[in-house]
């Protein structure tokens, strides 16, 4: 198993995208939820203060409180079944070739996901879940003296450590294909025009 995938628990990681489209789906509805319900107080109780309103204003409030919980209910539960079931199919359908990365895009997306629910992934014990390392081509490089030799054969003592941002990975500071200019990635500049060795990390933001 590569290095970033093994947990601290020691236990095996879990799950994966729909696992987490799962808990992206229930968490967004929960929020937007809580947020309808602090908008929909907020006027309920300003009807309920004028004369005449307040008796109907508490029937409706009524209607629509229970309406609304139907809905999200049904939301919360009908996504959360169905992403179960797709989950049950990805653990057995799920099998890359051993020892080769993710590719940019799968990578993008899961650093998409750990900066948006990076915590939970790593509570649940998620294999989506993102461990600080340095990376390579992809993949996560071992601290060790050999390791690092092999990753950095030509390394100098000049060292430049590239640190993404929010939802993000190390591809932020890379070029996007080979047709784009040599400049757009960073550390090979850097290297070229400074003798820096670029190192780039990555984690659950």
């Amino acid at each position: 198993m590569p290095a970033e995938e093994k947990q601290a628990n020691g236990q095996p990681p879990l799950a994966g995208y729909s696992d987490a489209a799962k808990t992206a789906v229930q968490q967004t509805a929960r929020r937007v939820q809580e947020m309808h319900g602090a908008i929909a107080d907020s006027y309920f109780d300003i009807l309920s203060r004028l004369p005449l309103f307040g008796g109907p204003a508490q029937l409706v409030r009524s209607a629509h409180d229970a309406i609304a919980a139907t809905v999200y209910g049904a939301i919360h539960h009908g996504s959360g079944g169905l992403l179960a079931a797709a989950s049950l199919v990805e653990r057995h359908a799920t099998a890359g070739p051993a020892g080769q990365p993710p590719g940019r895009l799968a990578s993008g997306l899961r650093s998409a996901l750990n900066g948006a629910f990076g915590d939970h992934l790593a509570a649940s014990n998620s294999v989506l879940a993102v461990r600080m390392a340095i990376y390579v081509e992809g993949a996560a490089v071992a601290l060790d003296t050999a390791a690092l030799r092999a990753a950095f054969p030509t390394a100098g003592k000049r060292l430049c450590v590239f640190i993404h941002g929010l939802g993000c990975d190390e591809h932020s500071w890379q070029a996007r294909d080979r047709a784009d200019p040599p400049a757009t990635h960073f550390g090979r500049q850097l290297h070229a025009d400074f003798a820096f060795t670029p190192l780039y990390l990555r984690y659950n933001s």
